[in-house]
């Protein structure tokens, strides 16, 4: 087999996130501004039988920064799926006051994933998100 050949089987069976970090993002899905000082813990699940890092920490609970946004590398060898737990400061509850997301972590590194903590609004389709990030769409509570 040629040598480019076996760097393409390379490519395609290698872990896709070795060393690499993923970026939680919680914006108002109306104004399109981020949420800042939310809590995201975040899990990483491996199967029964994975081979699992020496040293890993899960869930790790992070705090959103004044873009709206928190980081977490991916350890190696990479889960096979990621697990956001959203919870919202009360003035942002919708009907829950957290909510979970569980996304395959090959398809989150090449994608990206949106996930809704309410119905659809009206700027969403202007948000979406790039690979390795999370796109957490919310809105405030407003009572009639």
């Amino acid at each position: 087999m040629s040598r480019p050949a076996l760097y393409l089987l390379y490519l395609l069976f290698a872990p896709v996130c070795l060393g690499q970090t993923i970026t939680v993002r919680i914006i108002d899905v109306e104004t399109g501004n981020p949420l800042p000082s939310q809590r995201v813990s975040i899990s990483l699940m491996y199967e029964k039988g994975d081979k699992t890092p020496a040293n890993y920490i899960s869930p790790v609970i992070l705090i959103t920064d004044d873009k709206g946004s928190a980081q977490i590398s991916i350890p190696s060898p990479a889960p096979r799926y990621v697990n956001f737990l959203v919870a919202l400061s009360s003035e942002w509850w919708q009907s829950e006051r957290d909510q979970r997301f569980t996304l395959k972590t090959k398809e989150l590194m090449q994608k990206g994933a949106v996930g809704r903590m309410v119905s659809e609004g009206r700027n969403e389709t202007a948000l979406t998100a790039k690979p390795r990030e999370v796109l957490i769409l919310t809105r405030p509570l407003v009572y009639p």
